[in-house]
């Protein structure tokens, strides 16, 4: 939360931070209150859309009551990593426990895991909401790779070198090509 990030502002790159903004989007489930966080949408969207502003959100939990009295911590929270002995080959089936470094979730825990991305857009014309909704992130990731690079070998890419996802395919067929991990659930006219 701590580390630099950058908001696309009237055509250029400006510096910003975690939770400098924040906005109620409209998910599956209802309105929520989402910040500002190092999303790479700033980024990636200006190299393949005109557009003037760009940044990422995302929702946080909410604070359990009382949670404003709890004695502050000295420093924000950061993500705790473990990492186990290097090998030079991976397992079929990956060995669990703590010499290995951290373990993951469960099958079970992944198949349960869903989430939904939501994308707005808004211009001289109007605006588009666009909602994908998924399950497993461990699942969908090596599926998107796996889907990019059979739409590369068998020349469905729009260009070639250092790309976007959305420059390189079209996106309709490269979520089609990941269902039912990852499905467009909705798109709104705003």
């Amino acid at each position: 939360m701590e580390q630099p990030q950058v908001a696309w502002e009237d055509g250029r790159l400006v510096e910003s931070r975690f939770a400098a903004t924040t906005r109620k989007i409209r998910f599956p489930t209802g309105d929520h209150d989402v910040v500002e966080w190092s999303g790479t949408e700033p980024l990636t969207v200006p190299r393949h859309t005109r557009v003037r502003n760009v940044r990422s959100y995302v929702g946080v939990p909410r604070a359990p009551a009382g949670a404003e009295r709890a004695p502050k911590a000295a420093a924000p929270p950061r993500p705790a990593a473990r990492s186990g002995p290097v090998r030079s080959a991976t397992p079929a089936v990956p060995p669990r426990g703590p010499r290995w470094g951290p373990v993951g979730p469960s099958p079970e825990e992944r198949a349960r895991a869903r989430f939904a991305v939501v994308a707005e857009a808004r211009g001289p014309q109007g605006g588009r909401r666009v909602t994908l909704t998924g399950h497993d992130t461990y699942g969908l990731t090596g599926l998107l790779i796996a889907r990019g690079a059979q739409l590369l070998r068998d020349g469905r890419a729009r260009a070639g070198g250092a790309l976007a996802p959305a420059e390189a395919f079209e996106a309709r067929r490269l979520v089609e090509g990941v269902a039912p991990l990852l499905e467009i659930a909705a798109v709104d006219e705003l």
